[in-house]
């Protein structure tokens, strides 16, 4: 945690290994990170800096995304999967495969239309709808 204005370091927190993307959720006003290595997410309160839970993902997350509804959505690198989360409960309700798609990392959401873009390394972009958990189609891209 840093003040906005001197920029100094007011706390540190440990989430666990390999806290490689964060997120901040509006609709609970929690921080998430997402653990590549431990296959979770901790859930921190903003205010304290303390860990307040931690979400067992049951692959190896790389980015999240908010609805702003309290629902969050993550891509599973090693499972080719979305999940979603219920970020008041700190469950996983759903997962959906987004196969052809392989070692999806980039996530990006269309609020107004719910639509998920999952850009994978093989070269193609998943499209979900966020409502049904429904892979729609894929897309060519390029390389990185």
């Amino acid at each position: 945690m840093f003040d906005l204005k001197t920029y100094q370091v007011l706390k540190k927190t440990t989430a666990a290994d390999d806290a490689d993307a964060i997120l901040y959720d509006p609709a609970t006003h929690r921080v998430f990170s997402f653990n590549g290595d431990a296959n979770s997410s901790s859930v921190m309160d903003p205010q304290s800096g303390a860990v307040i839970g931690n979400i067992d993902l049951g692959g190896k997350p790389e980015f999240g995304v908010s609805a702003w509804d309290g629902t969050l959505f993550v891509n599973l690198e090693d499972k080719a999967e979305i999940v979603q989360i219920d970020a008041k409960a700190m469950t996983v309700t759903r997962r959906w495969p987004i196969a052809p798609c392989e070692e999806p990392t980039g996530l990006a959401i269309d609020r107004e239309h719910h639509r998920l873009f999952s850009g994978c390394s093989n070269q193609v972009m998943a499209i979900s709808d966020a409502t049904n958990g429904r892979l729609i189609t894929t897309l060519p891209i390029g390389k990185g």
